[in-house]
């Protein structure tokens, strides 16, 4: 099974351009989400599930070293968080302020939401609707119960769709987070270390998911002069 595509910048850069334009009214949102997805390593739904308070403080502070939450995390175990890309922030920055001018899970009562940005800190990071975060889905399958977001799922793929780039899904976003970890901080960070940061207790997935794709040689020779 083929690995997903890693995300170039140009890429990237028409994705942030279609999640901006794509729905007016969630521009704001949307490219947050975008910048999330890229900049965290987080799947979809652990995304739904981020709270205002995983984010910032009652001082209003940004927390540039949080946790992926163990009951949010796909496989229930806490990991780092890092909130420092600065695109990223500014991009949250935004959405959160347009959330408190629009009444979208302010603060009910007076020292409910003093600080966190006027926002209950419990409220969803990111809403689907105002006020309401994305719904998770729940199956069951050979006796176990599974959870997706599937709206968060569908919404993002669709950005990455408009903009006309084949084959691109979250996974492809996850992958190029990793990839870009790694390359990025040779010989300063570990496969053990970027495991951690994504989650991923198996050392062979981290390693595989770094990994290049098997090229076709004679395709590659050819393509050098």
């Amino acid at each position: 099974m083929p690995k997903a595509p890693i995300v170039t910048d140009k890429q990237l850069k028409e994705i942030i351009k279609v999640a901006r334009v794509a729905s007016p009214e969630n521009a704001l949102r949307n490219v947050a989400l975008v910048w999330t997805l890229f900049g965290t390593g987080l799947t979809p739904k652990e995304i739904a599930r981020l709270e205002v308070r995983d984010y910032c403080k009652r001082s209003n502070a940004i927390i540039p070293e949080s946790t992926v939450r163990a009951e949010i995390a796909f496989n229930g175990t806490e990991r780092p968080l890092m909130w420092v890309a600065p695109k990223l922030v500014e991009a949250i920055d935004a959405y959160l302020v347009y959330r408190v001018l629009h009444n979208q899970g302010v603060a009910l009562r007076v020292g409910e939401g003093a600080g966190f940005r006027g926002l209950q800190p419990k409220s969803a990071l990111f809403l689907a609707r105002e006020g309401q975060g994305f719904a998770i889905n729940s199956t069951k399958k050979n006796g176990k119960t599974y959870t997706e977001c599937n709206s968060m799922t569908r919404l993002l793929n669709k950005i990455m769709g408009d903009a006309n780039i084949d084959g691109l899904t979250t996974a492809s976003a996850r992958r190029t987070f990793a990839v870009k970890l790694y390359q990025n901080n040779m010989g300063k960070i570990n496969i053990r270390d970027m495991a951690h940061v994504l989650g991923l207790k198996s050392l062979k997935a981290a390693k595989k998911l770094v990994e290049s794709d098997a090229i076709n040689m004679r395709d590659a020779i050819q393509g050098v002069i």
